[in-house]
């Protein structure tokens, strides 16, 4: 094959972000010549003013672990027609543990576990410079380097009035850094120790000795005292501030669950759809789906079906796809779920293919599954599910002859 590739620059530029610009140039062109007023639409996606969501979206083009849906994605346009940031979590080799530490590349999307997120505004701008590629604090104000303590401070200001109350090291020490404790370097665990590649923990976490160490992670304490076991960090930790802030509920129930935990109880603690933790609840409700359903069930108890037609009627359109995927799966010989799918479908307006891509991907996904550990009537039935959501998808039509031949 011979391929004619024009391209006018490698490196990050305007349309990187902005989108196509070709439009815009001509616009402000012809405002500058008089031609149309300077009230016009300039064609032109700007940062300012962006929900959270959206300006994170931004820089999720690039900085995140996805799963593609669509080609020919084009900055500016929805990132999530063209890619899901949850799916990745349902396959066994997810990449998140069990709080968002990241567990190979793309750790900046673990910023959607930290509390500055899920309790606050925080989104990449609020830290780092999209321009100049420096960092910045809430206000914009120019930092002098990542290590700069007013990156938190300008938001978390009471912290700057006793830097040692606080830290319990003395001011301007290297156990005094905001990013010492809160966002410390870790080596992305699927590259190995060969060569080092350290990123900054952007769960932005407060230290947990033993449960970061009960989840395979070295605790930021420990990156400065490797002489003090972590049980005694732990202890010192609690010394100096008493009981520790509660994980997030969804993150909290995640851990309750264990091997000997039944289906009704592992409903109660797991789908809690109330709670906002985007990530987490992906997650929760993709263990459950997994662990607890199966094709067809002829009894699903009706608390259950209620609380997955609460995660079918969320906004977010990953944890609604799954909600539908889990509710077709089990449920496909039930008259009600049924038109209740089909009136859900008929609700989504612009949004239907969005949620439809990622609806047949997790069934095809169940029923490779089911594949690969041998049950080929199930994985027929999943696939035979997947291809009524995506009758035209090529790789489910494929499967489905796969497992019927």
């Amino acid at each position: 094959d011979v391929y004619d590739v024009k391209f006018t620059s490698l490196e990050i530029n305007c349309e990187s972000c902005h989108g196509p610009a070709k439009k815009h140039a001509t616009i402000m062109s012809n405002i500058v010549d008089g031609i149309i007023k300077s009230d016009t639409d300039i064609a032109m996606i700007s940062a300012v003013g962006l929900s959270t969501d959206k300006s994170l979206d931004m820089c999720f083009q690039c900085h995140a672990v996805k799963t593609p849906l669509r080609e020919d994605y084009l900055p500016g346009e929805n990132l999530h027609e063209f890619y899901s940031l949850k799916l990745p979590l349902l396959g066994n080799e997810n990449p998140f543990g069990a709080n968002g530490r990241i567990q190979t590349f793309g750790y900046s999307l673990n910023h959607l576990y930290s509390d500055c997120y899920i309790n606050g505004s925080m989104d990449c701008t609020s830290c780092h410079n999209p321009h100049s590629n420096d960092y910045q604090d809430i206000a914009g104000n120019a930092l002098i380097d990542r290590f700069d303590d007013n990156q938190c401070l300008s938001c978390h200001v009471t912290k700057s009035l006793d830097v040692t109350a606080h830290t319990f090291h003395e001011e301007e020490s290297d156990g005094s850094s905001c990013i010492a404790c809160h966002m410390p370097t870790r080596q992305h665990l699927a590259i190995g120790n060969e060569i080092t590649y350290k990123r900054s923990d952007h769960t932005v976490s407060i230290p947990r000795p033993a449960f970061d160490v009960s989840q395979g992670f070295e605790s930021a304490c420990q990156q400065c005292h490797a002489d003090i076991s972590e049980p005694q960090l732990q202890s010192i930790v609690e010394d100096w501030y008493g009981p520790l802030k509660p994980l997030n509920p969804v993150i909290a129930n995640r851990l309750k669950i264990n091997e000997n935990t039944l289906g009704g109880d592992a409903a109660k603690i797991l789908l809690q759809p109330d709670h906002f933790h985007p990530m987490g609840q992906f997650y929760n409700l993709s263990y459950f789906i997994k662990r607890y359903l199966s094709p067809g069930m002829e009894y699903l108890d009706t608390s259950i079906i209620e609380k997955l037609k609460d995660y079918a009627r969320y906004e977010d359109i990953d944890i609604k796809a799954l909600a539908y995927a889990g509710l077709h799966y089990s449920q496909y010989n039930n008259p009600q779920i049924k038109q209740f799918l089909v009136n859900e479908v008929k609700s989504l307006n612009g949004s239907e293919e969005a949620v439809r891509r990622r609806w047949g991907l997790i069934l095809d996904y169940f029923g490779s599954v089911y594949f690969l550990s041998g049950d080929r009537e199930k994985a027929k039935i999943c696939y035979e599910l997947a291809s009524e959501v995506l009758p035209d998808d090529e790789t489910i039509s494929s499967n489905l002859k796969r497992v019927q031949s």
